[in-house]
């Protein structure tokens, strides 16, 4: 007879227990991980979305405001028939300041340009934003009274306007000053009386600071933590460019490589719509989703620190380490004693038997 069967029955029995309980608390473990990452998933989803038409209705409501103008009769007349300011009849230049105002109207309707007040007379503070017509040369016509000056960014936003025959967005940008922009561009239809105009004889331009109301949006809170926030970027060949102002000492326009597999940023861009746990441009891990912005070329990153958003889903995982410890710890050692006290009972019966 093996002497030592006992206890190689004894130790297998006490290994299979622990590697059984040791499974089952692990998976017990994971479940309540998943559950807690799929709960948050679905807030930030919510987050994300409502974002996201915030975002969407606040461009919808500045493109409509420049529709509105491209498409008042008095904008259409303007530009199929403009001549030079000095062959202008005397019912023409009286046309001219009825639109005049009716830009003034509309840009102060937007909501969204400087004040001339405001604007001071130094060229480091010029406000560099406004509502202009311009002519099918891209030449300007008529237009608020700190409209830019035409540069690239308008006659890439006008070009496309023209080829796609509707209303675009073209930005977020740095202009010259280093102060970001974007543009809405409009289309104006041409009188179909005049002859000889071209298909498209002018449009609307609008040039928006988003610091004066965009980036607000961004910032709302609608959580009650403090960690979360939501941004704005683009991808731009091999890199990431973030859009809206970005927390600690990172300044707008930050660049990341798209190479960064790991980065929240990038996980958005690739997989918009997706959720999973990243790290933000700050080194911090955290759960991300993305939504993509209609007709902007803009991804809403939508983000919380991992440490946050899992805090309380941690603070449980440790305690049913805890207490799976503790409790393994117990029956090994009622397990462990109740075998020696089998063995002490069965040595002592022998004992007793071989002294007879």
């Amino acid at each position: 007879m093996n002497i030592y069967k006992p206890v190689v029955v004894a130790v297998a029995s006490l290994g299979l227990f622990l590697s059984i309980s040791i499974w089952l608390t692990v998976q017990y473990v994971n479940s309540e991980r998943e559950r807690d990452l799929f709960n948050w998933q679905e807030r930030l989803s919510i987050l994300a979305e409502t974002q996201r038409r915030s975002l969407e209705e606040w461009l919808d409501y500045q493109t409509k405001n420049l529709t509105e103008l491209a498409e008042n009769p008095l904008t259409q007349i303007f530009v199929s028939m403009e001549t030079a300011a000095d062959d202008k009849t005397e019912v023409e230049r009286g046309q001219v300041a009825h639109l005049r105002n009716l830009l003034v109207a509309t840009a102060k309707r937007s909501g969204q340009f400087t004040p001339a007040p405001q604007i001071s007379s130094d060229p480091a503070e010029y406000a560099n934003d406004g509502i202009a017509i311009l002519d099918a040369s891209s030449r300007v016509l008529i237009s608020t009274r700190h409209f830019p000056k035409i540069n690239d960014h308008i006659l890439n936003a006008v070009e496309k306007a023209n080829r796609n025959q509707r209303a675009v967005v073209h930005g977020i940008y740095r202009d010259e000053y280093r102060e970001p922009r974007l543009i809405i561009a409009v289309p104006v239809n041409r009188v179909q009386a005049v002859s000889g105009s071209a298909d498209t004889p002018g449009f609307a331009v609008a040039v928006i600071n988003p610091e004066r109301s965009l980036y607000a949006l961004l910032s709302q809170h609608w959580l009650m933590t403090s960690t979360d926030e939501a941004m704005l970027v683009r991808g731009d060949d091999n890199s990431t460019v973030f859009l809206s102002p970005l927390r600690g000492s990172y300044r707008l326009f930050h660049t990341v490589a798209a190479s960064e597999e790991s980065l929240a940023a990038n996980f958005a861009l690739a997989r918009t719509g997706g959720f999973g746990q990243k790290t933000d441009y700050r080194g911090n891990p955290v759960l991300v989703t993305g939504r993509s912005i209609d007709n902007t070329g803009w991804i809403l990153v939508q983000k919380i620190d991992a440490s946050e958003a899992l805090r309380e889903s941690t603070a449980y995982q440790d305690f049913v380490h805890t207490v799976f410890v503790l409790l393994l710890f117990t029956v090994s050692f009622a397990f462990v004693a109740i075998w020696r006290h089998a063995t002490s009972m069965r040595l002592r019966k022998t004992s007793e038997r071989l002294a007879e």
